[in-house]
């Protein structure tokens, strides 16, 4: 057993390694390529060509996007190993170091205020991690040459850049004013901090272990892990509520209809089933809207959202207070999600609940049960110990799914009643052909669909002694 669990694990490698390939080059060529919707203005128009050049050149230097595709892939797959080697952005430094290097650089009059402060620190910070060099003497040695805009120049070539073309013909007109050198130096910075934003590099020293950096979202400009915390208990709170929902109905039904084939309740729970199950989601969560959250109709349930604008001032649970009843928090998130978990249970326990009725009327008529049953066992013995044990094994490859789906959310459901779950960011990801949110995606549910499925083999030879991987 030991054994087949390794080589999974091991297999699981080259599988997430050709997951994330397939869907990093089907954005490459795509359309517009990666980032190709984000070049564009509201509604879709086309921006300013000057304002689109400009946002194309910071992508670029931003993501590597100028880089040739398997550099950007292979560089992608070395951040997120947990075993590589460290990036110029994963090179940090002690507080000592930086308290040093903002020290001497406020000294020489280049941190006089935020924003001056915040840039020149980056720039030093960003070169001296390219380089791996020392923060400390950098800051000196960078900061006197940043007092002098014409020698700083030089500091483009240091990160392999290249200065606007602009910015040269800036700093002659500015220097020739002696009142402007102060702009001249604020122009050099924050052509400086800009270039600086996007550079990195691979220090192939030694092979380290790390922790994985999901990168940062192109659309959002925000970390990807940060994104994910912020989603990821919302789409877990749905699943949490849905899940036992969905299998407590189904089992009951399901076992109920096998103990009772061919009476009233079989035959019309069948009916009801399949016709649950052949509803589209996406038409039961429109209906809802229309008819259950319209004022026009009938305003039973919100249209969108978790929670009542007022919900931060209410009290946990509902009372009644001076403007009479108040439904208080819980019932409040409660009726905002009443709609959105009909839509996530009905196909599930329907789907689920054939499934159940089915294997066990498989079983029930196995010969181990009759003899079961001469033997005089009792019936809810025969049938809960016996029959329903080895009806198990299509639950738990159904419950395979179940891993990556509570993480994955409901793309359908949450985009309809605008919930900010995983599968609306998902979406958005999608739509704004955001690279690293859409690979990060890609990885963490190809993982743990790959951990759903060896979890299930193991439960195979947990229900059945037959099983074995030996």
């Amino acid at each position: 057993m030991l054994t087949y669990i390794i080589r999974r694990l091991l297999l699981m490698i080259p599988t997430l390694i050709g997951i994330t390939l397939v869907v990093f080059l089907v954005m490459a060529m795509s359309p517009g390529g990666v980032g190709g919707a984000l070049l564009k203005g509201e509604m879709g128009a086309e921006m300013d060509a000057e304002k689109t050049r400009a946002m194309k050149a910071y992508y670029e230097r931003r993501y590597g996007l100028n880089q040739p595709l398997h550099v950007q892939y292979l560089r992608w797959l070395n951040q997120v190993s947990p075993l590589g080697f460290r990036t110029a952005s994963q090179i940090t430094y002690t507080e000592e170091e930086e308290a040093k290097a903002k020290t001497i650089l406020k000294d020489l009059g280049l941190a006089d205020n935020r924003n001056e402060r915040e840039r020149s620190y980056a720039v030093v910070k960003t070169i001296t991690a390219y380089e791996d060099g020392d923060l400390v003497k950098n800051a000196a040695q960078i900061g006197a040459m940043l007092l002098r805009p014409k020698d700083a120049l030089e500091l483009f070539a240091r990160v392999d850049l290249t200065p606007p073309q602009t910015l040269a013909p800036e700093l002659d007109s500015l220097l020739a004013q002696e009142k402007s050198k102060r702009k001249a130096q604020e122009a050099l910075l924050k052509a400086l901090a800009d270039g600086c934003e996007g550079v990195n590099r691979v220090h192939f020293t030694k092979p380290v272990i790390k922790w994985p950096d999901l990168g940062d979202s192109m659309a959002k400009g925000r970390p990807v892990s940060q994104l994910y915390k912020e989603a990821l208990p919302i789409t877990l709170l749905l699943n949490f509520i849905t899940t036992p929902i969905i299998y407590i109905i189904a089992i009951c039904t399901g076992v109920y209809a096998a103990r009772h084939r061919g009476r009233f309740f079989d035959v019309a729970s069948g009916a009801i089933l399949l016709i649950l199950y052949s509803i589209p989601v996406i038409w039961m969560g429109v209906m809802f809207i229309g008819f259950l959250a319209n004022r026009d109709i009938i305003q039973l349930f919100p249209t969108n959202g978790l929670s009542s604008t007022t919900a931060s001032s209410m009290s946990f649970l509902p009372g009644w207070g001076e403007d009479g009843f108040e439904r208080g928090w819980l019932l409040d998130r409660m009726w905002h999600l009443a709609l959105p978990i009909v839509c996530m249970t009905y196909g599930g326990f329907a789907y689920l609940s054939k499934i159940v009725r089915s294997s066990l009327l498989e079983n029930l008529s196995a010969d181990y049960v009759r003899t079961a049953r001469a033997k005089g066992i009792e019936p809810h013995v025969v049938l809960w110990q016996h029959a329903f044990r080895n009806s198990l094994l299509p639950l738990i490859t159904s419950a395979a799914h179940l891993l990556p789906g509570l993480i994955a959310g409901s793309l359908i459901v949450e985009q309809i009643f605008s919930i900010p779950g995983m599968g609306r960011l998902t979406i958005e990801a999608v739509q704004a052909r955001d690279r690293e949110l859409v690979l990060a995606g890609a990885l963490v549910s190809g993982l743990l669909s790959m951990i759903s499925i060896l979890v299930a083999d193991l439960c195979y030879a947990l229900v059945d002694p037959r099983v074995s991987f030996d």
